[in-house]
Parts: structure tokens; sequence; C-alpha cells
């Protein structure tokens, strides 16, 4: 069993590494709010559920982690851990996933929407939500 999961935390790490990768790749600076707020939560959920002093000094520190940076650490600790953390870890890491999916998904659907309305003064415009609330959503979609 302990060669299955470490099996599946690898595979599990590598397809994070290459959603982060890609998320990060096709972010146009507009979006970089979004994808700011849903790293910090990530980071603030899994600082608060490790034993991890250098996640955990970082986000008490208020310093910005990249999705792939956050990854990385996460994983690097989950590599540690056995029985039941190793499995809350998992979980964490598919939560995590899914939420990268979603991003993903809402920056495909915000590209497409801004490419619409090129040519349209800021007024004529329809407003857009806070990039807080656009997180927040995603957050709660990937649960």
């Amino acid at each position: 069993e302990m060669e299955g999961s470490m099996s599946v935390a690898l595979t599990l790490y590598r397809q994070c590494l290459r959603s982060c990768r890609n998320l990060e790749r096709s972010l146009h600076p507009e979006q970089t709010p979004v994808v700011g707020y849903c790293t910090r939560a990530l980071a603030e959920q899994q600082a608060a559920a490790s034993s991890s002093n250098v996640l955990r000094t970082l986000v008490e520190a208020g310093i910005p982690l990249s999705a792939t940076r956050l990854v990385r650490l996460a994983f690097r600790e989950g590599a540690t851990l056995s029985g039941d953390e190793e499995a809350a870890a998992l979980d964490s890491g598919f939560r995590a996933l899914r939420c990268l999916g979603s991003l993903h998904s809402w920056l495909g659907e915000n590209n497409d929407l801004r490419k619409s309305l090129e040519g349209i003064s800021d007024r004529e415009a329809p407003p857009q939500p806070a990039p807080s609330f656009i997180a927040a959503t995603i957050l709660r979609s990937a649960k």
C-alpha cells in the first residue's frame, strides 16, 4: 500500500506542477489578483494543517507564493508523512488540483470575455466582479 500511495502522490505532484506552469504561462496581468487570492487561501489551509515550519513561517510573514512554489513546498512536506497524515495530504493535493482545474476554466472563460470586449470603451463594458469574489467562488467549487 505504501508503494501505491507513493505512486499516486508522484503522479499528483507532476500533474499539479504541470497545471501550475500552464496557469502561470497563460495568465494575463488582470487575472493575477484572482490567482493570488486562490494561492494565498490554499497556502493558509495547507499551513494550518501542516507541521511544516517553513510553510507556516512564509504564510504568517505574508510572503506571496507562486502556485508552483506552494505545490513544491506542500509535496516536499507530504513526502515525510505516513498513515492518516499521508491520506490527509493526498486529499489536500487533490483539492489543489481541482482548484487549478477551476482556475484554468475561469481563465479560458475570462480570456474569451476579454476578446469579445475588445474595442469597447470601459464605460460600455459590463462590470466585473471583484477578484476576491471570483477567487472565493473558485475555491468553493474545488472543495
